[in-house]
């Protein structure tokens, strides 16, 4: 299976019910979620480490509401591999080992699409 697909049956399991689109954003509903795979970082061979990565955005009516959903997820997602929360080893999501997912940056507003819905997107690393 793929990170994205992966990512996304982590998001539903803790919680995340919106609807979650993978690789792209259909038209409809208006609250969605989706998840995009983009370049990382190179692998480490040796280690048998990959380092995709991970874009998500949120779109909905209201700014709070597309704001608070992202920022949900960054939570969620954050904590993955996370010392303080005592999940230092990762988490095995779907059968692949998931050693960390950090944010690179805060999430930040893309603007509003072609009905006057706010989007949002945040990026993060991946360690698989």
């Amino acid at each position: 299976m793929s990170m994205i697909h992966d990512i996304k049956t982590y998001l539903v399991a803790e919680g995340i019910t919106d609807t979650i689109y993978t690789g792209l954003m259909a038209d409809s509903p208006d609250d969605a979620i989706a998840l995009y795979q983009y370049a990382g970082q190179g692998p480490l061979h040796m280690a048998g480490v990959k380092r995709p990565g991970l874009q998500v955005r949120t779109r909905s009516k209201t700014y709070t509401t597309a704001l608070d959903l992202i920022e949900a997820i960054a939570a969620i997602l954050n904590q993955v591999g996370d010392e303080i929360n005592g999940t230092a080893e990762g988490e095995t999501i779907s059968g692949t080992r998931y050693l960390i997912i950090r944010s690179t940056q805060s999430a930040f507003q893309l603007g509003e699409d072609d009905h006057g819905r706010t989007e949002f997107a945040q990026n993060f690393y991946v360690t698989i």
